[in-house]
């Protein structure tokens, strides 16, 4: 009964995890081509989190964000071209497998004029930081113009003191939950010999799960603060649990594979008995296995033919007794 539940939870979630999987991966591959600066042309941006420039938070010297204490930005903007550069809104916000899990954004209104330079001071309340995220996570600092287009960029790498039941924590915690349910439910069926026989099939029904797993090594990682999940870390490792899935999958043992059963023959199908109407039973049906034209039964128990002709048979030594008048 377990297995066959695990099994429909397998099923229901296949197409939302394939559906997942397709936009992580484009996501994901698309965050990873990007560099870890971009600024319009003309356009140079300093930026500092409570007085530390954010080029030398990187991984082995993450920005720490505490909720109870807040931020506080500061935004140098040079314009080295020929036209006005306006600044309406400053972003700061994070974003895992093209997912983001905490956004602040502050209006700051900042214009600079051609060879000028402006600087904006602001705090940001991060109060709520606790319950988006937790562990290192790839982070950014983007200026926005009116047009809610982005005029620059600079990334950095923080290391949130946020809580375990997180947003980001409990969606680690689910695509863990289902990639061990969509593995657990495919074992299954590989123990009762249900699943199809070939084996390009069975690979394909263990590259999900092995998606999952890689996923959930993404996610986890940056919970545990082993490494930071960046976008080419997260393709890495998706590449690497889709592989493993697959391999596993396309190796695992062929539901026709009986080979501890011994097959059937004509000795089988004798019983091996005394008494002769359990002989003749088994040579009926070997005789009925060998010949494919119609057979002739004999009656089980036949009367003997009346009259004084009759033949008497000794079985065993006596003879029958007499036939009732």
């Amino acid at each position: 009964m377990t297995g066959g539940l695990v099994v429909r939870a397998g099923r229901r979630s296949l197409l939302g995890l394939c559906a997942f999987v397709l936009t992580v991966g484009v996501t994901g591959v698309a965050g990873g081509l990007g560099g870890p600066a971009w600024a319009a042309d003309g356009v140079g941006v300093a930026v500092k989190l409570n007085t530390r420039d954010i080029a030398t938070a990187d991984a082995n010297n993450p920005l720490r964000l505490t909720p109870q204490d807040g931020v506080v930005i500061s935004v140098e903007v040079t314009n080295n071209g020929t036209a006005p550069v306006d600044v309406r809104n400053v972003k700061l916000d994070s974003q895992v497998l093209g997912l983001a899990f905490f956004t602040y954004s502050t209006r700051v209104d900042l214009t600079v004029p051609p060879g000028g330079t402006g600087t904006r001071t602001f705090a940001l309340d991060l109060f709520d930081l606790g319950s988006q995220a937790t562990g290192l996570l790839p982070a950014r600092v983007s200026l926005i113009d009116p047009g809610r287009n982005t005029i620059a960029e600079r990334s950095l790498i923080v290391d949130v003191r946020g809580s375990a039941f997180s947003v980001y924590g409990v969606f680690g915690l689910a695509i863990a939950v289902v990639s061990l349910l969509l593995l657990f439910g495919l074992v299954a069926r590989l123990v009762s010999r249900r699943l199809p026989d070939n084996r390009w099939s069975r690979a394909w029904r263990f590259l999900l799960p092995g998606v999952g797993l890689g996923l959930t090594a993404t996610l986890a990682a940056g919970i545990v603060r082993a490494f930071v999940p960046s976008s080419r870390t997260s393709v890495v490792l998706l590449v690497i649990g889709a592989a493993v899935g697959f391999v596993a999958g396309y190796l695992s043992p062929q539901p026709g594979d009986r080979g501890d059963e011994d097959s059937l023959d004509d000795r089988d199908l004798v019983v091996d008995d005394d008494s002769g109407s359990s002989t003749d039973a088994g040579l009926g049906l070997v005789g009925v296995a060998r010949s494919a034209g119609p057979t002739t039964h004999r009656p089980a128990h036949a009367s003997p033919p009346a009259g004084d002709n009759v033949r008497t048979t000794t079985v065993g030594g006596q003879a029958p007794p007499p036939a009732a008048q």
